[in-house]
């Protein structure tokens, strides 16, 4: 058979698939392990499987996605700042844990953006996770969006 891309793939195997219109929940029968490691995959195979990808997300409650992203790397996590996000790409960048991510520009950049979409708390722990190894003009980025999210924070809350 010869290889289409992958949204032709996807489109030929759907209208093959005997059990057109499942979403990836009925399709892992509801296991959860087989959920993570779909989205997961999809990830890693971005940006041909944006998609897929976004379909998948979408069927997906946030609170789920925050915690598939636990299990993302600093690698998926750029592979994930590649495609427009929306408020689930948002929620899955927001479960990834701060351990994953060694690069402070990285940090950074996904810190900015949970900030813009009001995942104000993950971003603030997850620059407070990078100051101890930041020098010269990165701490002080850090220590400026620190602030600022915290100030939001506090804004939010009052």
């Amino acid at each position: 058979m010869v290889k289409h891309g992958t949204q032709v793939n996807d489109y030929l195997n759907s209208l093959l698939n005997p059990q057109l219109g499942m979403g990836l929940a009925e399709e892992c029968l509801w296991d959860l392990e087989c959920i993570r490691s779909r989205i997961i995959r999809d990830v890693r195979q971005l940006p041909a499987s944006k998609g897929t990808l976004l379909r998948h997300l979408n069927e997906l409650p946030e609170n789920l996605l925050r915690d598939i992203g636990k299990g993302l790397s600093e690698h998926d996590a750029e592979l994930l700042l590649s495609i427009k996000p929306s408020g689930k790409v948002i929620a899955l960048i927001a479960g990834i844990d701060p351990v994953n991510v060694n690069s402070i520009g990285l940090a950074i950049r996904l810190s900015e953006l949970m900030m813009e979409h009001g995942e104000l708390g993950r971003a603030v722990e997850l620059l407070r996770s990078k100051v101890n190894v930041a020098v010269g003009e990165d701490s002080l980025r850090l220590k400026a969006l620190i602030e600022l999210g915290e100030g939001l924070i506090d804004i939010k809350s009052s």
